[in-house]
């Protein structure tokens, strides 16, 4: 019974561990060096840049080699911040490695299985814009795709 109980215990010590391990690393951010917490989509908050206080539209989004990039529509409006902080889940085969490319605005990333990578831009031109990988994943990187919005402020 007790060495029952001993085991139990360890088990449960090394599952906490793991558990929280992964959830720094998820939620950690870079930037900042702060843990980020739960955004809402498209939430806008004001943050400190410099001298005086930004608003930035933020995206969490999750970059899956299987189902694609959700959310796959983003919508902001012209001249808006914005940051996407997408992340990619391993697999139990492995991680994979998928990009993210939006051309219109010169961003062309490459993220690690089980990481996450943060993306910041200005939406300077309203329109509709298409964004993908630009690494193939398989079968499946035809799902790889989607669109950001920009709209002129008065629309």
């Amino acid at each position: 019974m007790k060495k029952t109980l001993l085991f139990l215990s360890i088990f449960l010590v090394i599952i906490a561990t793991l558990l929280s391990a992964c959830q720094s690393r998820i939620v950690g951010d870079s930037i900042t060096g702060d843990v980020v917490g739960a955004i809402a989509y498209g939430e806008v908050t004001l943050e400190r840049q410099g001298n005086k206080l930004v608003p930035v539209k933020e995206f969490q989004m999750v970059a899956d080699p299987d189902n694609g990039y959700d959310p796959n529509v983003l919508q902001v409006n012209k001249g808006d911040f914005v940051r996407i902080v997408i992340y990619v889940p391993g697999k139990s085969s492995g991680s994979a490695t998928v990009g993210f490319a939006l051309p219109a605005f010169g961003i062309n990333e490459k993220i690690e299985g089980q990481n996450y990578k943060t993306i910041e831009f200005t939406a300077d031109e309203a329109g509709t814009y298409s964004f993908y990988s630009q690494i193939y994943v398989g079968p499946n990187t035809k799902n790889m795709v989607g669109e950001l919005i920009v709209k002129n402020k008065e629309e």
